[in-house]
């Protein structure tokens, strides 16, 4: 969870590819197995090419194995709504904007955490703006404020949205309260690239009380 949160995908790739040796169908670590793969590309429309400032090793895989990796992470309850989430937007990415739409539908049950659910609805809404899918697309945009109500990411993509279709009114409200939220703001997306380090804190606290 530390490499990863670190984005350090190198380092963190061995422990990982042991770890699943030895528990094959642990859900967590075939999710942290397929955002590590991911870490390690920038994708682009027509080919994965490697991300600059990352040295490579020669077990790297391209993107197709980010998305089949993300596929047996989906297969277990536990991370099925937060593996279809990230492999939705490795899929905007590369421009399969209904692609995407396709593996957001698919989800059986919304995940229990809030920051998953939070990146659900807002990768949702891009991947419907872009689809050209106006009132959709707001929808999903509101759903993320009500999980994260002061989170920046979904505000902004709303209020840019609301704006470049007329409702100027509303999207200065948006503007406004953007401005004036409170110093101690948080936001989930700021850590969606971290993979499992959004649950470090609670792992650790439930490490100690084993431990006593």
């Amino acid at each position: 969870m530390l490499l990863e949160g670190s984005t350090q995908p190198i380092g963190a790739m061995p422990l990982v590819t042991r770890a699943l040796e030895r528990c094959p169908g642990e859900p967590r670590l075939l999710l942290a197995y397929a955002v590590l793969t991911d870490q390690l590309w920038t994708i682009d429309v027509t080919t994965p090419r490697p991300r600059p400032r990352t040295m490579l090793s020669p077990a790297v895989r391209p993107a197709t194995d980010v998305l089949a990796r993300y596929d047996e992470a989906m297969k277990f309850e536990e991370t099925e709504a937060e593996a279809r989430a990230r492999e939705a937007w490795c899929l905007y990415r590369t421009g399969k904007f209904d692609d995407a739409l396709r593996v957001l539908d698919g989800l059986k049950k919304p995940a229990s955490a809030r920051e998953p659910r939070y990146w659900t609805h807002l990768i949702r809404g891009h991947v419907l703006r872009a689809l050209g899918q106006f009132e959709p697309a707001a929808a999903a945009y509101r759903a993320a404020m009500d999980d994260e109500p002061g989170a920046q990411s979904a505000r902004v993509a709303l209020m840019t949205l609301l704006a470049t279709h007329g409702d100027r009114l509303e999207a200065e409200s948006l503007a406004e309260a953007i401005q004036t939220a409170p110093d101690d703001s948080s936001d989930p997306w700021w850590w969606f690239w971290q993979g499992d380090y959004y649950l470090y804190s609670g792992l650790i606290a439930r490490l100690r009380e084993v431990a006593r």
